[in-house]
């Protein structure tokens, strides 16, 4: 995944800069971005492969006793973004409280990245979930399978005028199977998954996985 955290913090901290000079008493903003992508097998076989990359804005300020939020996509516009939740405030509900407070001690910043997460491609993905598929037939040819993989990866920050000021990575990915059989009018419908922010194989084990399934 391509990170914007190092481009993409000062243009945070500039607009808080801005946002008092418009007149704010207070204001965050909060950036995350993600970068996902998986597949599914659906009746047995591979059925479709998806990703999908964003990252967002959400902008909030105090102007005169009054809240005004604005959100967004565009780094550029983040000026503007600023403009139009201050512009807002003039007919927002009314906040109560002027400033937030500044931060009164460190706090804990657990560890949420895992960088093994990007090495769980999606031929592996396909290759696991095929074998999840496979087994599940092993034990009735007359089942319904599906199964699925996926991985996610992405970054936060937090910040507000107050000082305070935290950025995350995260990771997690994904794995699982499901199975439907039918006999004469009933059916029957199981399935199970397991997902960590890494590749821990107490968590990444195929064996429980159709186990629990089965």
């Amino acid at each position: 995944m391509k990170r914007y955290l190092s481009k993409i913090e000062p243009m945070v901290l500039d607009a808080l800069e801005q946002a008092k000079r418009l007149g704010a008493s207070a204001a965050s903003i909060v950036y995350s971005h993600s970068n996902s992508s998986g597949i599914s097998f659906e009746a047995n076989r591979l059925k479709e492969g998806a990703a999908s990359d964003s990252q967002d804005f959400g902008i909030s300020v105090v102007v005169n006793h009054r809240g005004g939020s604005v959100t967004g996509n565009i780094p550029d516009k983040l000026p503007d973004m600023v403009k139009s939740a201050c512009e807002l405030a003039k007919f927002g509900a009314v906040a109560h409280f002027d400033e937030f407070p500044a931060p009164v001690a460190a706090f804990a910043n657990p560890k949420t990245y895992s960088p093994d997460v990007k090495e769980y491609t999606t031929e592996r993905q396909i290759a696991d979930s095929q074998e999840l598929v496979d087994r599940m037939l092993a034990e009735d040819g007359s089942l319904v399978c599906g199964a699925g993989a996926g991985v996610n990866e992405s970054e936060l920050l937090t910040a507000h005028t107050g000082g305070f000021k935290c950025s995350l990575n995260t990771s997690r990915w994904q794995l699982y199977g499901t199975f439907q059989k039918t006999t004469g009018t009933d059916m029957l419908f199981s399935g199970y998954g397991r997902s960590r922010g890494n590749m821990d194989p107490l968590f990444y084990n195929k064996d429980a996985i159709i186990n629990s399934s089965t």
